[in-house]
């Protein structure tokens, strides 16, 4: 059969925002040419693809799954309209920004400050999530920034900017274990760790670390959250790597003791990943604003 766009494009916009009439603003149409559309394209597919209730719509099974196949291809054209709205109208928008909430215990407040102080016009609206569901949402266009730990995505959707980079250190709260204060990355094969939660950077860069010198750690407690394991470390012999930021106020106190390797410091990498093209305006100002941005911690050198 020969596949006609605009009903195509009319049934995405009505799936997207429930509602006929909405569809219909935004094409500038009348509702009835909506409905003519709908109802033409559910005829040549002799099937349903809206159920009608009361204040809206809701998509058949044969809905979805037509909606799952032309989102992808519409959606670059929300995407373009918003762009040169912004560009033509010169109007900021809200601003939507994701991060893991153990970031936002610590720097974030700063950095967005740093930002509205620079750009007080935008508006920012921040989601907290696991870093893999975060980049989802990024993906599928339901945020325009990511703060990400470790290295960027190689997907070529993306783009990502370096915001800063971070030690992970070794610290523990056993007082015989590494009594020294110096350790070797081959006496950590077999030392019980606490690991970070899966999905998420500092993870990855702990194994990573593991895996260049070819030691085997035996994971004592995994898929924990930092704030987790700054609790449970107290309670094990047990070592675990986490970011300097994270702990430098058990350090401070003796809580924790870091442990110095000789082979060095694995570097916890920090990055804002936005949605490669096009890139609306308020994305460009966050990010020209984070090139001045410093944390009020100490980072790699």
């Amino acid at each position: 059969m020969q596949i006609n766009l605009t009903r195509l494009h009319v049934f995405y916009l009505s799936a997207l925002h429930g509602s006929m009439k909405k569809a219909a603003e935004k094409l500038c149409v009348s509702p009835p040419a909506v409905t003519m559309h709908i109802r033409n394209l559910e005829e040549e597919l002799g099937m349903p693809l809206f159920a009608r209730k009361q204040g809206g719509l809701l998509l058949t099974e044969q809905g979805k799954k037509l909606y799952d196949l032309v989102e992808p291809m519409f959606r670059p054209l929300d995407d373009i309209e918003r762009y040169l709205t912004d560009l033509v109208s010169g109007e900021n928008r809200e601003l939507r920004f994701g991060t893991h909430h153990l970031n936002a215990s610590y720097f974030v407040p700063d950095l967005l400050a740093h930002v509205r102080d620079l750009h007080p016009e935008l508006s920012i609206q921040m989601t907290l999530g696991v870093q893999d569901v975060l980049l989802e949402k990024l993906a599928g266009h339901q945020l325009d920034l990511v703060l990400i730990i470790g290295e960027p995505p190689q997907d070529t959707r993306f783009q990502a900017v370096p915001l800063f980079d971070m030690e992970m250190v070794p610290v523990t709260a056993h007082p015989t274990l590494f009594a020294s204060g110096n350790a070797s990355m081959q006496e950590l094969d077999g030392m019980p760790l606490l690991l970070q939660q899966r999905g998420g950077g500092a993870r990855k860069t702990v194994m990573d670390w593991f895996g260049r010198f070819g030691v085997r750690p035996d994971i004592l407690l995994d898929d924990l959250s930092s704030d987790v394991i700054k609790q449970f470390l107290p309670r094990h012999r047990a070592l675990s790597f986490i970011g300097r930021f994270i702990v430098q106020h058990e350090l401070d106190s003796g809580l924790f003791r870091e442990i110095s390797l000789q082979e060095g410091l694995p570097i916890l990498r920090f990055h804002i990943v936005h949605n490669a093209a096009p890139v609306p305006r308020p994305v460009r100002q966050f990010l020209e604003s984070i090139r001045s941005f410093s944390p009020a911690f100490r980072t790699a050198s």
